[in-house]
This record gives C-alpha cells, sequence and structure tokens, in this order.
C-alpha cells in the first residue's frame, strides 16, 4: 500500500493527543530503561543508547507523519499502535546482548519472549479500537503494517545474534523492506493494494512465529522449523501482492478502502 497524501488536505496542527501520548510512551521508555539497567547488568551502555536513538527517530517521524491523519484526535488506537513501537525501541536494546540473553534460561529470556508476544496481541487491539471510535484513516492503517514490519525486523536481528538460528532468518524482516525499495525502481509495484485478510494472516504467522522461537524452551531445531514455515508463507505473500500489482498498474484505491486495512 503506498503512502501518497495530498498535500492539500494536510493538517496544519497536530491531531488532539499526539503530544501527550508521545511524552507518555516516552516517560514509559525511560523508566523501563532505568529499572532495566539496573536490575539487569548485562544490558550494556550500547543498548541504552541503541533503545534511545531508535525511540527518538520513531517518535520524530511519527510526530511529522500525525499530521496526515484527517481526524480530530490522535485516538486511543494510534497511541496502542505508538506504545508497540516504543516497545520494538526497547528490544532493539537486547541486540547487542542476544547471545547472552537467549542462550541461558534466564528470567531475562523469558521475560524478552513474553513482551514479544504480548506486543504481537496488542497488534489485534489498535485495529479493534478505531473502528469501535470510528477513527479509522489510511494512516493508522500504515502506522499498524509499518510497527508490524519493524518489530519484525527487530526480532530477526535478536534471534540471529543470539545464534539460535542462522542469517536466513532476517529474511522474516527485511521482505517488507525490500519490496519498499523495489517499488522505489519499478512503478508497477508503486499501485495501492486492496485490503487482505491473507496478509494479515500471513503477517501474524510471521510475527508469532518469531515470538515463538524467541522462547527458551524452544530448540533451535524446532526454532528453525518455525522460522522456515514463516518464511515460506511470507514469501508466497509477497508474490501474490507483486503478480496483482504488475496486473493492475496504477491502481488507486479510495481512501475509506485503505483505512479498512486498520
Amino acid at each position: 500500500m503506498s503512502f501518497q497524501t495530498n498535500l492539500a488536505e494536510q493538517r496544519r496542527s497536530l491531531p488532539e493527543g499526539t503530544v501527550l501520548a508521545l511524552a507518555s510512551v516516552t516517560a514509559f521508555v525511560s523508566v523501563a530503561l532505568i529499572a532495566l539497567y539496573s536490575a539487569a547488568p548485562v544490558f550494556s551502555t550500547a543498548s541504552v543508547i541503541i533503545t534511545a536513538s531508535v525511540w527518538i527517530i520513531s517518535a520524530a517521524i511519527i510526530l511529522f507523519y500525525a499530521r496526515f491523519h484527517h481526524h480530530e484526535k490522535f485516538g486511543h488506537a494510534n497511541f496502542i499502535t505508538t506504545l508497540r513501537a516504543a516497545v520494538s525501541a526497547m528490544l532493539a536494546g537486547c541486540i547487542p546482548v542476544a547471545a547472552v540473553l537467549l542462550n541461558a534460561n534466564s528470567s531475562v529470556a523469558w521475560l524478552i519472549a513474553i513482551t514479544a508476544a504480548i506486543t504481537l496481541c496488542l497488534d489485534g487491539l489498535d485495529g479493534y479500537l478505531a473502528r469501535k471510535t470510528h477513527l479509522c484513516s489510511s494512516f493508522g492503517a500504515r502506522f499498524d503494517m509499518e510497527t508490524d514490519a519493524f518489530l519484525a525486523f527487530i526480532l530477526t536481528l535478536i534471534l540471529w545474534q543470539s545464534e539460535k538460528v542462522g542469517l536466513w532468518v532476517i529474511g522474516l524482516g527485511i521482505l517488507r523492506y525490500a519490496f519498499i525499495l523495489a517499488s522505489l525502481k519499478y512503478t508497477a509495484l508503486q499501485g495501492d493494494l486492496f485490503p487482505s485478510m491473507r496478509r494479515k494472516v500471513v503477517c501474524v504467522i510471521q510475527v508469532g512465529a518469531l515470538c515463538l522461537m524467541l522462547f527458551p524452551v524452544i530448540s533451535p531445531k524446532q526454532a528453525t522449523v518455525f522460522g522456515v514455515v514463516a518464511l515460506a508463507c511470507l514469501v508466497w505473500s509477497f508474490a501474490v501482492d507483486i503478480v496483482w500489482l504488475c496486473k493492475h498498474r496504477g491502481t488507486k484505491l479510495r481512501q475509506d478502502v485503505l483505512a479498512n486495512e486498520n
């Protein structure tokens, strides 16, 4: 789905609650970082720097694109998505110490896996809230999708650095970004994709498999099986979308149709 917003529809001011949402989540990240750094010495200074940097960049992007949200309020749904983005930033801090964290059946390893699983479960909550409060939008749908993609990418890096599975696992995290890069060169890939339940199910399989692979009770062989199955589903889903886009070059869907993907 492309994110081509008419500049004439750009908001002059941020939706109500945007700054409050970002400030609240930033406070949560700060407290969580201090708690983790104090309670688990394994978390290095690099972990804190990575988490802080990723969140600052994420918050800046959210702050910029929130102006394209055509509702007056930021909404509870986007707040949940913002919280998921923050948790993804915190998980990014685990990358430098993933080998230590996941190669021991420690409470921290379980905490990481459970946190990732809860973040996945919250993915269904933001869409529900958007529909419940009548605040569905193309911005919210894209925000949700990119947060899912980023979470998946972070989880693949953690798994790779833990040496539980091989370098191939990163394929579960970079296909989305490879598609975006390819669309810059091939105009056929720049059209709008229709809302698809198949795409949502595959996303759940993708992130669900990555979360499952993080649990200490899952062996490297079992993790490999889960990962390969998820990767096969993801490749198939992207192939279906690419074929459809090539057959329907230049297709543009109405904004209300795109918003329903939230």
